[in-house]
């Protein structure tokens, strides 16, 4: 709905006392012109355009993430006023030699035809009413979403709780050299010397005890997983290794 501007009468913030004055008011001056309202809805600007003649609605127009004309357009607006957040501004049709005709107006948007707002006081307690409703709901599905993430974060940790028993189960299972052979990689290495992860922690501290500089590099083989990196740099804290440093990869022979 295009309508002319008018001229600027006044701008205020908006909140449920507000609205309330200024609908009373402009009915009791007998108003003509626009009431426009602005808000964000989340991250969605939220705009309102309400003509009124005589101090009272007759076309209503509201542009958010749906956009409705007409009598569905008037608590949107109102809701937004209600806002603390929102912007409200009048403009007047009754200045100097303004030609803006109303009547040309409600011929030209019969879609948004208004028959009147109402008591202001009901108006703006429903529009509160409907804002309080709408956002416990929007609370309470948020917190079911959370949950359901919540009982996914769950799941997906007991797999992988899961998943390293099995490997710790099959590594057990294994002779040592089977364990570094390449597709399994289930042993490590300190200082040369092969060792299944079952016996770092003993390794560690009988390296690391009688030090008191406790030190240690890391080198992982390109195919290593990040988290048997991080398993094996876990038990050496344990084991009161203090630093921890990487020896950068070898790099290829040309």
């Amino acid at each position: 709905m295009e309508v002319p501007p008018g001229r600027a009468e006044r701008i205020s913030d908006g909140g449920p006392e507000a609205i309330r004055a200024l609908l009373k008011e402009l009915r009791a001056m007998k108003f003509n012109g626009l009431l426009k309202t602005s808000v964000y809805r989340g991250d969605t600007p939220s705009q309102g355009v309400l003509v009124l003649r005589g101090g009272d609605g007759v076309l209503a127009e509201h542009r958010s993430k749906v956009d409705v004309a007409g009598p569905d357009a008037v608590p949107e607006i109102v809701k937004d006023a209600a806002s603390e957040r929102a912007r409200l501004e009048v403009r007047t049709y009754d200045y100097g030699h303004s030609a803006i005709s109303i009547d040309q107006l409600q011929r030209s948007y019969p879609e948004a035809t208004v028959k009147g707002l109402g008591d202001a006081d009901q108006l703006v307690t429903r529009a509160v009413a409907q804002e309080a409703a709408e956002r416990e709901t929007f609370l309470r599905n948020l917190e079911t979403h959370r949950d359901e993430e919540r009982s996914l974060i769950d799941r997906e940790e007991g797999l992988y709780r899961r998943k390293w028993e099995l490997e710790q189960q099959y590594e057990r299972s294994l002779p040592l050299a089977e364990c570094r052979r390449d597709d399994v990689l289930l042993a490590y290495a300190i200082n040369g010397q092969p060792y299944p992860v079952s016996e770092l922690d003993r390794a560690f501290h009988q390296i690391y005890d009688p030090r008191p500089a406790k030190l240690l590099f890391i080198k992982a083989a390109p195919n290593r997983k990040y988290i048997d990196v991080m398993q094996a740099m876990d038990i050496a804290h344990g084991a009161g290794v203090q630093v921890i440093g990487f020896t950068p990869p070898e790099q290829a022979k040309k």
